[in-house]
């Protein structure tokens, strides 16, 4: 196997396949839970205090810990609302004033410890890489 087949099929093996989601909502995370943005504006005075910010942002499908979105960028800050809980509704601070954003319901993220699918990649990957490995060696020796 020439050197050009062995390095395609390291790409074609290592490659990461990234999709761009369609997302349904435009969403923030904060505290593990998911809100939906709306199209609400709210004013200046009904915002109460800073509860924190969006610490990643991306528009690719996947799950992702920490205060996520995917529409805003990092560091966006978060507000509670006067009178309203956190758990119900909160506020985004954007260029153009406050949004709300609707509490719906927990974040599903997964931890890759339990995901069968990364191990799946892992082991056929390293799987995958030994074969090319040996096949390499063995093509030199017979070169010798």
């Amino acid at each position: 196997m020439s050197r050009i087949g062995i390095l395609f099929v390291l790409f074609i093996i290592f490659s990461n396949q990234n999709v761009y989601a369609d997302w349904e909502h435009r969403f923030v995370v904060y505290s593990g839970d998911l809100y939906v943005v709306t199209d609400d504006k709210i004013e200046g005075e009904k915002i109460e205090k800073k509860i924190g910010k969006v610490t990643r942002y991306s528009d690719r499908e996947g799950t992702y810990r920490g205060n996520f979105s995917n529409v805003y960028p990092k560091g966006t800050e978060y507000y509670s609302i006067i009178g309203i809980g956190t758990g119900t509704e909160i506020a985004i601070k954007t260029e153009n004033g406050f949004v709300k954003a609707i509490n719906n319901g927990k974040y599903e993220s997964i931890n890759l410890i339990d995901d069968l699918y990364f191990w799946i990649k892992i082991i056929f990957g390293i799987a995958g890489l030994t074969i090319i490995i040996f096949i390499y060696k063995t093509l030199r020796l017979k070169q010798s």
